[in-house]
């Protein structure tokens, strides 16, 4: 079952907040949600979205594959399948074309699972396909890789022919690299940490709170996460003591001072609490078996 229409304008309207000169750009993407046609399909014209996984390494650099078909230089990324969410068919993408398995790794904090950039571009024709000339809107989820080596690759032989990992500035996307490089100055730096999701003061879970302390002490893989409650830093050193996450959300070990504070939408990131009693901040860590990109992406 393809990712929810609703689910995929709210992640779009939410991109176009942080990002409203790009409204005119993306007025295709926004009629195609509205149309009849499945948005996720294929056979969706004159445009379908796409999904695409920006993997940063530690060094700062992107990883790029060759893809046989158009002998272009692109991050990881396809068509979405039966995938529950639009982050779940980037981290398939990944795994299937790189080899990098989601617990390999983790969200980042700007972005919370929501698409760094949202990219317009012509696909030509493809007779021996049967395909028309259209477009793809494809969705482009920023992960960090969580080993200080670069993750050993595994490409499909049928639709990779090599593989690269660029510095921000020589990023191929210009929009994509346009991005990276002002996120690079806001302070994204590759280094994966622990961090805390927190609700805001006035209880609304369909918002969560971040502050921006990474911590070098850990970080949330997405082959499944442990959450332990984290009310000003007083957190159980029992691990008989941790629970299990519901959703593995990514989250950084916050430094309360910072004044570095963003909302994003994502309810998954809090258990529910008891009738009347306002949700609880939680902290996640690495634990857990790997799962794959539905369970850790869904809900």
């Amino acid at each position: 079952m393809p990712p929810a229409r609703s689910g995929i304008r709210n992640l779009t309207e939410k991109y176009l907040e942080l990002h409203p000169a790009e409204r005119e750009q993306l007025k295709p993407l926004l009629a195609a949600l509205e149309a009849d046609a499945e948005p996720t399909s294929r056979a969706a014209l004159p445009g379908h979205v796409t999904c695409s996984a920006v993997v940063i390494h530690r060094a700062r650099r992107v990883l790029h594959i060759v893809h046989k078909a158009s002998g272009k230089l692109l991050p990881p990324g396809g068509h979405v399948e039966d995938d529950r969410t639009l982050l779940a068919a980037a981290l398939r993408e990944v795994c299937e074309e790189a080899g990098i398995r989601p617990r390999d790794l983790c969200l980042i904090p700007q972005f919370l699972g929501a698409p760094i950039d949202v990219d317009v571009h012509d696909i030509d024709a493809n007779p021996a396909k049967g395909e028309l000339a259209h477009r793809h809107f494809d969705f482009r989820f920023a992960f960090y890789t969580t080993a200080e080596q670069t993750p050993p690759l595994v490409l499909q032989d049928e639709e990779v022919s090599g593989a690269q990992w660029l510095p921000f500035a020589d990023v191929r996307s210009p929009t994509l690299r346009t991005k990276l490089l002002k996120a690079e100055a806001d302070g994204l730096d590759g280094q994966p940490g622990i961090f805390t999701v927190y609700p805001p003061p006035d209880g609304d879970q369909a918002t969560n709170t971040w502050s921006s302390g990474m911590s070098p002490a850990g970080f949330t893989s997405l082959g499944g996460a442990t959450v332990v409650e984290d009310p000003e830093g007083d957190v159980p050193e029992d691990p008989d003591e941790e629970e299990q996450a519901t959703a593995p959300v990514t989250t950084t070990r916050p430094d309360t001072r910072a004044d570095n504070v963003r909302r994003m939408e994502n309810t998954s990131a809090f258990a529910k609490e008891p009738t009347g009693m306002p949700p609880r901040p939680r902290r996640y860590e690495p634990g857990g078996q790997c799962q794959g990109p539905d369970e850790l992406a869904g809900g």
